[in-house]
């Protein structure tokens, strides 16, 4: 799935791909890294294929049938272990992990270098799950002052009967959302199946979830 865009300067990505998307398939592509709203009940399952550096590009195939269910992610049961059934994180296997991880990579994992970094990570984890307890839901990235539209978010793909599948990153707020039942959540766009383009965006709009 590499693309040219993937060759060029990280600031040239979005108007390259906002381009090529308007051109190739007129307004209803969607944009590099567009927010999305999305029902965090609705988003039961996860694929393989997919990255951030992907974010709003359209692709046909069966990119969008290899999937599996969103609880048999790692990342995703260690969260339910944790904020569902009160276990330590440590017990969840989470740090064991980790620390295997950065031991194969030879660097860091999610900014983590040893295992006082990985405590330290889900100790921010807990705090941030206590925050969208407390405020009833998550934050977009303007409101947290990082990054380039809704890039670094949730990063949530969209199937070819457009209901949205879950890819590559984002996946503890994601767990929060789910466990939380929030009704709505900010989300990145990831890739969007050919076949759902008419209409796609109408889905994901902010009016269109739950008050």
């Amino acid at each position: 799935m590499l693309t040219v865009a993937e060759h060029v300067p990280h600031r040239l990505r979005p108007p390259l791909r906002d381009a090529w998307n308007r051109l190739r398939h007129g307004p209803e592509a969607p944009r590099y890294a567009e927010r999305l709203w999305v029902r965090p009940g609705e988003v039961e399952e996860r694929v393989s294929t997919s990255r951030r550096l992907w974010t709003g590009r359209v692709v046909a195939g069966d990119w969008d049938l290899e999937r599996a269910p969103l609880d048999t992610m790692p990342k995703v049961q260690a969260c339910i272990e944790r904020w569902e059934l009160g276990r330590d994180w440590e017990a969840t296997g989470v740090y064991a992990t980790m620390q295997r991880l950065i031991e194969e990579r030879g660097r860091p994992k999610d900014g983590c270098a040893d295992l006082g970094d990985v405590v330290r990570r889900y100790e921010r984890l807990d705090a941030i799950f206590e925050r969208v307890r407390s405020e009833g839901r998550l934050r977009t990235r303007a409101e947290l002052g990082d990054g380039f539209r809704e890039l670094g978010g949730v990063l949530i793909n969209v199937d070819r009967h457009g209901r949205p599948v879950a890819g590559g990153g984002g996946w503890h707020r994601l767990a929060m959302a789910r466990i939380l039942a929030l009704p709505v959540m900010p989300a990145q766009v990831g890739l969007v199946h050919r076949d759902a383009l008419p209409g796609w965006r109408e889905r994901f709009t902010r009016s269109a979830a739950p008050s």
